[in-house]
């Protein structure tokens, strides 16, 4: 499978903007940092990679073009793309790497996310715990991460219960305003008669 990097970022941009429709609350929300983070990232290093492919990568002078075809290689994130692109490629009002809203953004998606160094600790002190899906997809999850989600699951439930109920009296007030105009217009109809 190959998703151009232009392509991957942009449809995380939409997926972003399409979870923050409505009143996002949980899920949504947190997909929309997760995307939002990660479009902006990829978009500066498609930008990175329009001038020069070997920018992307964190040391750009090993790049291997085998290896970057692939996607094998690791590439730089978010401030070394933002300060290549002001400081190499010299593009025009470039983001300062040291934004605050981005900063911000960058931070957010760090607290949502597991950092993989704690995730490796926690693997080789077998402190993670094997989990089998329905369809035998076999995953790893540590003790923390159990706690979490037991301690979050009524928050996520209490939310979701309050979103729906919301959506139902916005149901109920368009029924009772459909059969009101219906009302009127047969009354209305009533009076010509």
């Amino acid at each position: 499978m190959h998703f151009p990097v232009i392509i991957n970022g942009l449809d995380c941009l939409h997926s972003s903007v399409s979870s923050l429709a409505g009143e996002p609350e949980g899920r949504a929300l947190k997909y929309a940092v997760l995307h939002l983070q990660f479009a902006a990232e990829t978009l500066f290093k498609a930008r990175l990679e329009l001038h020069d492919a070997a920018l992307v990568w964190v040391k750009p002078e090993k790049i291997d073009e085998r290896l970057h075809r692939q996607g094998d290689f690791k590439s730089v994130g978010t401030k070394d793309a933002l300060e290549r692109l002001r400081e190499t490629v010299k593009i025009a009002n470039p983001i300062d790497p040291d934004d605050g809203a981005l900063k911000a953004l960058v931070d957010l998606r760090n607290r949502i996310t597991c950092p993989l160094g704690e995730a490796i600790r926690w693997i080789l002190q077998g402190r993670v715990r094997p989990h089998t899906g329905p369809a035998g997809t076999v995953w790893g999850t540590a003790p923390a991460y159990v706690d979490l989600a037991a301690a979050r699951a009524p928050l996520e439930a209490d939310a979701d219960a309050a979103a729906r109920a919301r959506a139902a009296e916005r149901a109920r007030r368009s029924a009772a305003a459909r059969a009101a105009d219906k009302q009127a217009r047969s009354a209305g109809g009533e009076l010509l008669s």
